[in-house]
């Protein structure tokens, strides 16, 4: 089971809402949507781990009995693979630079609290890239504090001396409109959203 990080990127909308709602139970449902969402993540990682194609595991319940997979999860995960693959090339970034599911803990950020797990991380000369894919049909942008949130823990990662000059994040939503969205984030966004986990910690 994944460790449970109490400033984890997807609180980050919540956190600005309200710092006080960290105080309150903990969600642990799971609804049908969202474990068909961990079922098609999982193939997403096992295909950018091996380099294998979506559609090799059509009807395959390796990743959970309740969701085989469908042709619409071998779409999702084949336009994940092709459009970040696009960025890649667009950035100049080789493709053994690909970290998928890398879970990182933030190391200026008391007893573990801000962390998390990203679907995918690349990491050029000059450029870090981060995508996400959405399988859900809720509109989710490329600008999302919870993208930003991983690109904070990337760069907190980096190896020493590396300095990166771009970050794009990417989400990938096959059942949404538009179905990839692209945002460069800037330092202001980097900053601010820091400042507000910091201050998340402190209280």
């Amino acid at each position: 089971m994944a460790q449970h990080h109490i400033l984890g990127p997807s609180k980050m909308d919540r956190i600005k809402k309200c710092i006080g709602s960290l105080y309150g139970p903990a969600d642990d449902s799971s609804s049908g949507a969202a474990r068909e969402g961990t079922a098609c993540h999982a193939l997403l990682e096992i295909c950018l781990l091996m380099d294998m194609a979506p559609m090799d595991f059509l009807g395959s319940k390796q990743f959970s009995e309740e969701f085989p997979v469908t042709i619409e999860m071998v779409e999702a995960v084949e336009l994940f693979i092709t459009e970040t693959r696009k960025l890649m090339e667009t950035y100049e970034i080789p493709v053994d630079r690909v970290v998928p599911e890398r879970r990182l803990v933030h190391p200026a950020v008391s007893n573990d609290l801000f962390g998390g797990t990203m679907d995918f991380q690349a990491i050029g000369d000059e450029t870090l890239l981060i995508a996400d894919m959405k399988f859900g049909r809720r509109q989710v942008y490329a600008d999302s504090s919870q993208l930003t949130a991983y690109s904070l823990l990337s760069l907190s990662a980096l190896p020493e001396g590396h300095r990166i000059k771009r970050v794009i994040q990417v989400i990938i939503q096959p059942r949404g409109n538009p179905q990839v969205s692209i945002h460069e984030v800037g330092q202001v966004e980097l900053s601010e959203l820091y400042t507000l986990i910091k201050g998340a910690e402190a209280h």
